[in-house]
């Protein structure tokens, strides 16, 4: 595989190896391929997919992070499924302590619209880039009249 292609490659946690260390040579592996990015989100492994990263990265900061929202645990550990911008922005606070990041590259809202209009998500959109904690932010799988 060629370098060019490598860098833009984002390794995704979704499962992750049983220890901690198992998982630090992953990411020293992807790094050494050229990658650049990591994709995670707050209900990969209850969080500890999150933690993980953070924990990696304190020591590292060679990857670009991606989360998601829409999904994630309150404090209860209850699964809340929202795209409601306080609730988002509780989920990005969370991840952002996890992460132990101030900021994120890049947030992927998922389909939870529940009846929102193009309006209101371009709302949530508008309110969440500007609240400084979020750099750019990605669509999954929203009807085509919402994306465009």
């Amino acid at each position: 595989m060629n370098d060019n292609i490598k860098e833009r490659l984002i390794y995704g946690t979704y499962k992750l190896p049983q220890e901690y260390e198992e998982f630090s040579d992953i990411l020293y592996f992807c790094v050494e391929q050229g990658m650049k990015w990591i994709d995670s989100a707050p209900i990969y492994n209850q969080g500890l997919s999150e933690s993980w990263i953070g924990r990696w990265q304190e020591s590292n900061q060679r990857l670009s992070i991606s989360t998601k929202a829409g999904k994630f645990y309150d404090d209860a550990r209850d699964l809340i499924v929202s795209n409601n911008y306080e609730d988002i922005l509780r989920s990005v606070e969370i991840s952002l302590q996890r992460l132990r990041q101030p900021r994120l590259e890049l947030l992927f809202i998922h389909d939870y619209e529940y009846g929102r209009n193009n309006q209101e998500i371009s709302d949530l959109i508008n309110g969440l880039l500007s609240s400084n904690l979020i750099k750019k932010i990605g669509l999954s799988n929203f009807p085509l009249e919402i994306t465009e």
